[in-house]
């Protein structure tokens, strides 16, 4: 039986900031279950992006959708060594969701990772407000660095803020030593720690990071 999503107060740090980071365990039945309320907290997006290095679940779509209102349309770029496009959309087929699938190699250059997710978010229009899921920081910066990876989601937030969107990133502090954490803390307006049991256990907002 699939576990019940939860719900979430989320307070007014995390309903005013366009960019959260989400420090959560990457394994755990509720690691995902904060993604819908980010979603929809700036009211119903009118897409979700979804940009993965980790394998991509169908029923986290359901979610997404449901969190957009109601069949939006879903895109995923999945950043994979191999290309899943093919079995991605197989497997999410039978979903009531209107999906595109791309996959980028994570060995190529972030350059052109940044050019799809640009893609995507010139296609939702001028007047879209897209919401926007990456998942995550860590494996990021496995097949980069803490440089390149902080160079591109910095990059990354002005394509959002660009595209009129907000998005929200995930991150696993337990992989990554402190420095590594507070300096990429700087680079977003807000962040919330979920612990392994699906509660949030701390909320900061920008710029009162504590030290």
């Amino acid at each position: 039986m699939s576990q019940a999503v939860r719900s979430y107060e989320l307070p007014s740090p995390l309903l005013e900031a366009p960019h959260v980071l989400v420090e959560s365990p990457p394994i755990g039945p509720y690691r995902y279950d904060v993604c819908a309320d980010l979603c929809r907290a700036h009211g119903p997006p009118s897409d979700a992006l979804i940009v993965t290095y980790r394998g991509l679940r169908p029923e986290r779509l359901v979610p997404a959708r449901d969190a957009c209102g109601g069949a939006p349309s879903v895109d995923v770029i999945a950043v994979r060594p191999d290309d899943p496009s093919d079995a991605v959309r197989e497997r999410l087929a039978d979903l009531p969701v209107d999906v595109s699938v791309d996959a980028v190699d994570p060995s190529a250059s972030l350059t052109k990772l940044g050019v799809v997710v640009d893609e995507h978010l010139q296609r939702y229009g001028d007047d879209a407000d897209p919401v926007v899921c990456f998942d995550s920081i860590t494996p990021l910066i496995l097949y980069s660095d803490v440089d390149r990876a902080h160079r591109f989601l910095d990059s990354l937030r002005d394509l959002v803020d660009e595209a009129g969107g907000h998005a929200h990133y995930h991150f696993d502090p337990g992989a990554h030593d402190e420095t590594v954490r507070q300096r990429l803390r700087t680079l977003f307006d807000a962040a919330v720690t979920v612990d392994g049991d699906g509660d949030i256990t701390s909320v900061d907002r920008r710029p009162d990071w504590p030290v």
